[in-house]
């Protein structure tokens, strides 16, 4: 045990499906909102008041922060009744003196993120840059693991690993032994991911807790183990030097 403590609070959105979460380092108070919708703002902020929380990051996922499904079908349903559009994604940044972290669209195996109004570049290669807690880039040593950007969360550091390219470019974040995988791992709905997905999973403790984007067959977590039973067998039988 090295005496550090985190908390994980999880909200979901009034469908029931997405989930936000806020990761507490309880030594420091300091805290990271993770995939914030409009639905699950309010009862962020009440913790983070109630609790005297300091927010350090706002991180996202996905390249936006909407739910395009639901945006399709508000915005269908408007045109119907010939109202007035209203977006429901995030436009009006709710916590504005806080970085984002924020995925962007890139081309081939370049991902780039934006941070504090600082566009970082994540290659998948060793020397990918380091972001360090106020938003400045510097180079990693030579040899660095692939997606090894991390930002300092009071007495944890949270790793963002990148999952997906192009136009469908996403992230996961790791702390310690916890996933927070997005839409790569959906607890109990394996996708097919990139090989750097698969290779922070397998590297973790078979209990690691993977905390989904979206809820499937209504399990709102899994574990590490279990998304590796899940595995199709073409991906299980390449995972299993793992195992």
């Amino acid at each position: 045990m090295d005496g550090r403590a985190m908390t994980v609070e999880q909200w979901l959105d009034e469908r029931g499906v997405h989930c936000t979460y806020l990761i507490i380092c309880e030594q420091t108070r300091a805290a990271a909102v993770v995939d914030p919708v409009p639905s699950t703002v309010g009862r962020v902020d009440r913790l983070i008041h109630e609790r005297d929380l300091r927010l350090r990051f706002a991180l996202h996922t996905t390249p936006d922060d909407r739910d395009r499904e639901a945006d399709d079908r508000f915005g269908e349903l408007v045109r119907a009744l010939g109202l007035a559009p209203v977006a429901s994604a995030l436009h009006d940044d709710p916590w504005p003196n806080v970085p984002r972290v924020v995925p962007v669209s890139g081309a081939g195996d370049t991902l780039r993120l934006r941070t504090g109004g600082v566009s970082v570049e994540l290659v998948q290669q060793p020397g990918a840059p380091r972001l360090t807690v106020g938003g400045s880039c510097t180079q990693a040593p030579d040899g660095q693991r692939v997606g090894e950007v991390r930002v300092a969360l009071g007495a944890f550091h949270i790793s963002v690993i990148p999952v997906g390219r192009g136009l469908t470019a996403s992230v996961a974040y790791l702390v310690d032994d916890r996933v927070f995988s997005g839409g790569s791992l959906r607890a109990g709905a394996v996708e097919p991911a990139a090989d750097a997905t698969h290779e922070v999973l397998l590297r973790l403790d078979h209990h690691g807790l993977v905390w989904p984007r979206r809820v499937t067959g209504g399990l709102r977590v899994s574990t590490v183990a279990q998304e590796r039973s899940w595995l199709r067998p073409a991906e299980a039988a390449w995972t299993s030097q793992y195992s």
